[in-house]
C-alpha cells in the first residue's frame, strides 16, 4: 500500500501538537488536545472513504475495460462480414 507524503507529514505536524498541548499541561491545551484528536478522527474516516471510493472506481474501470474489448471484437467481426458482401457485390456487377 503506498502512503503519500502528505499524510506522513500531517501525523507527524499532528503528533508534534499533541506533545506541545500534553507537555505545557493546562485547560485550554486540553481542549486543543481534544479537538485536535477529532480533527485526526476526521481525517481517518475521510481516507477510508476516499480508499473505498478508489476500489470501487477501479472495479467500474475494470469492467469497462471488458465490454470495451467485446465492443471492439464485435467491431472487428462486423467489418469482416461487411468486407465481404461489398466484395461479394462487386463480384456480382
Amino acid at each position: 500500500m503506498r502512503t503519500d507524503p502528505i499524510y506522513i507529514i500531517t501525523f507527524i505536524s499532528v503528533a508534534f501538537n499533541i506533545y506541545q498541548v500534553v507537555k505545557r499541561n493546562n485547560k485550554q491545551d486540553t481542549t486543543l488536545l481534544t479537538s485536535m484528536m477529532v480533527k485526526l478522527e476526521t481525517i481517518e474516516t475521510v481516507v477510508k472513504e476516499m480508499k473505498k471510493d478508489l476500489c470501487h472506481t477501479e472495479t467500474e474501470v475494470q469492467e469497462t475495460r471488458e465490454r470495451l474489448a467485446k465492443v471492439e471484437e464485435k467491431a472487428s467481426s462486423a467489418h469482416k462480414r461487411l468486407d465481404f458482401i461489398e466484395k461479394k457485390i462487386k463480384q456480382g456487377n
